[in-house]
């Protein structure tokens, strides 16, 4: 069953009920709710693409992915240890865990120019991973196997999207939505210039973390799509796609979001049709070619330099 027989079908109305494991519909169900968590996701990564591209934060979405590596590495040490903890959710808790800490972690270090951006990430970024190394190799001499989920960190399994899934990515979709539309004017005096947004009585230090929060916990829920070596495209390729064709915020933020569920919609197509085509790098490279279409439009109309 694919995304095309999904929208022919009568039964769509009733995909989110309880229906016959086994089934034709189940098949349309469970395509339609990865469509939605994929919506979801592209949304909230959409919208702070925004926020990524102006305050050039390219490099943090990733070392918060990435960092989530070092809490696998955690878990995958106890799992070793002590086998009654050999669970498949705790290494997830401990990704969790882990990234939400590295993103608050850089954020800290990062703040009023301590220590630049990058260096921050690059320090969190080379610790958690290699502590992340160590823990699969424990894991791996102690029980003779790779540890479960060890492809997943990298590449992503949006194939065993579940409920609960679709159901947190709606949730930081709109989390991420109303904080932005809420505090509009603070994040876009913080975005243009921090020190001048503080003279002028804005809440730079809270701003500044809350974005941090939302950035982490977006990119913890988008590993499931793409993995930690992708999650940066969903962060950065839809601003600046928007960027390219306006200078006005609405259409900006407007081409942003249209370009990550076109990723999202178009990648699901093209997994159809290609089965062989893994449906995170489809995903991004529909978005992608949007970027450079883009470019393409921008220059011929002689919006950017």
């Amino acid at each position: 069953m694919n995304l095309l027989d999904v929208f022919s079908s009568h039964e769509v109305f009733a995909l989110a009920t309880a229906i016959p494991a086994g089934s034709e519909s189940e098949s349309v169900g469970r395509t339609v709710i990865a469509l939605i968590a994929f919506s979801a996701v592209s949304v909230a990564c959409a919208m702070l693409s925004l926020v990524v591209v102006a305050r050039r934060w390219a490099f943090i979405g990733e070392g918060i992915g990435h960092s989530g590596f070092g809490g696998a590495g955690t878990a995958w040490m106890l799992m070793a240890l002590v086998p009654a903890w050999d669970r498949a959710w705790l290494p997830l808790l401990f990704v969790a865990l882990f990234s939400l800490g590295a993103g608050l972690g850089m954020g800290v270090l990062s703040r009023r120019g301590r220590i630049s951006g990058d260096v921050a990430v690059g320090i969190f970024l080379v610790g958690t991973v290699a502590w992340g190394f160590v823990g699969q190799q424990i894991y791996v001499q102690t029980r003779g196997t790779e540890p479960a989920g060890f492809l997943t960190l990298f590449f992503g399994r949006p194939e065993r999207i579940t409920d609960a899934y679709a159901l947190a990515a709606m949730s930081i979709a709109i989390a991420v939505t109303a904080s932005l539309l809420l505090l509009k004017k603070e994040i876009i005096a913080y975005c243009v210039d921090p020190e001048l947004a503080e003279t002028t009585g804005v809440r730079v230090g809270f701003v500044h973390y809350l974005l941090i929060t939302l950035l982490a916990v977006t990119t913890i829920v988008g590993l499931q799509v793409v993995g930690t070596l992708l999650i940066t495209a969903l962060l950065v390729l839809p601003g600046a796609t928007g960027n390219l064709l306006s200078r006005k915020l609405p259409v900006v933020t407007a081409v942003a979001i249209a370009s990550g569920l076109a990723g999202a919609l178009g990648g699901q197509l093209i997994h159809d049709a290609l089965p062989i085509v893994p449906l995170g790098p489809a995903f991004v490279l529909v978005m992608f070619v949007l970027f450079i279409l883009a470019f393409i439009i921008a220059k011929a109309r002689g919006l950017r330099g």
